[in-house]
């Protein structure tokens, strides 16, 4: 016992001395917190974004002299990048993956300049709130990386023999003009949906937008009655590859999931390639009751903002639209 004391001992005090380094605790990183609440204001004009004026609800003939009878708006898909953008950049490393529970409120015209504040708040590291104070607001999720696409419903029913061209669908049913009109082709048209060819054309959000046409086409071709509508809600957009990456020609298949005298709902998945480049989950448009079939087409024109107003123009809380007002505003 007295021996292994003695060697105890002598290991002790022949222990190396410790290093100084060892001793120095190492500083704490603390990263820089990202501030809970951010803000941007948001500045939308025809001068800064002239492609605007092919998203008119009115159409007038050509060359007509006063902008406001024509009712420039910005798309709901152009809306709604602008807020990803805006979050994204309050973290410049990460990515857009998805954008969620979109809701819009009224039109966001720019005959006059549109200027409103968005105000954003992060809810989770990577998760914001942003939000235009009685116009629109939406959640915007970044990430560091995009999953892997999983398998998607595609099926869209029964065919049905209906036809068009991009010319019809752009001469008898959208009010579209060329910056945002991107579907090239009907490849296909089921009791449950719709298969076509669209692209992007110039306009902030035309891509998407083009999308929310083709269901809104669907609905012209397949309903019998209140076949006018326009999107309200998304509940959510998940993207796969950048969201900018936009060029070229993209399959799009618009899947209807609920249809009721108020609503229509669709799920719709963009590939491009044969590689899914984003799917929207709950594309819903509100359907309006409509006595006559012309469509998403004006039946006529309004020549001067006081006849517009006489025959009471579209509100989103009012629910009424003139019959010169098209369908699907998306």
């Amino acid at each position: 016992m007295i021996r292994m004391q003695e060697e105890v001992l002598t290991l002790f005090q022949n222990r190396p001395a410790p290093s100084s380094a060892a001793t120095v605790a190492k500083p704490v990183v603390v990263e820089k917190p990202v501030d809970r609440h951010f803000s941007k204001i948001l500045q939308v004009n025809l001068d800064s974004h002239p492609y605007l004026i092919d998203h008119s609800l009115l159409r007038q003939p050509q060359g007509w002299p006063e902008v406001a009878d024509m009712e420039p708006v910005i798309p709901m898909t152009m809306i709604f990048e602008l807020l990803a953008e805006i979050a994204q950049a309050e973290q410049p490393a990460t990515k857009i993956h998805k954008i969620m529970h979109v809701s819009v409120f009224q039109w966001m015209n720019v005959a006059k300049p549109f200027e409103k504040m968005v105000k954003g708040e992060w809810r989770s590291a990577q998760l914001a709130y942003l939000d235009i104070e009685n116009f629109a607001n939406a959640e915007v999720a970044l990430s560091t990386a995009y999953p892997v696409a999983p398998q998607f419903d595609l099926s869209i029913g029964e065919p049905l023999p209906i036809t068009r061209t991009s010319e019809e669908i752009y001469d008898k049913h959208m009010f579209h003009g060329t910056a945002y009109q991107g579907i090239m082709e009907v490849t296909a048209v089921g009791k449950k949906g719709i298969r076509g060819k669209i692209k992007g054309n110039g306009g902030k959000g035309s891509l998407l937008d083009n999308a929310g046409q083709l269901f809104g086409l669907w609905l012209q071709l397949t309903l019998t009655k209140d076949r006018i509508a326009f999107p309200v809600k998304i509940k959510e957009i998940e993207f796969f590859d950048e969201i900018h990456n936009q060029d070229g020609l993209f399959e799009c298949t618009c899947v209807l999931t609920e249809l009721n005298d108020e609503f229509a709902i669709a799920n719709i998945t963009l590939q491009r390639n044969g590689k899914v480049w984003c799917s929207i989950r709950g594309w819903q448009n509100r359907r309006l009751k409509s006595t006559k079939r012309c469509g998403m087409f004006p039946c006529r024109h309004y020549t001067t903002v006081s006849q517009r107003k006489s025959h009471q123009l579209f509100s989103f809380s009012t629910r009424h639209i003139p019959v010169s007002l098209p369908g699907t505003l998306s």
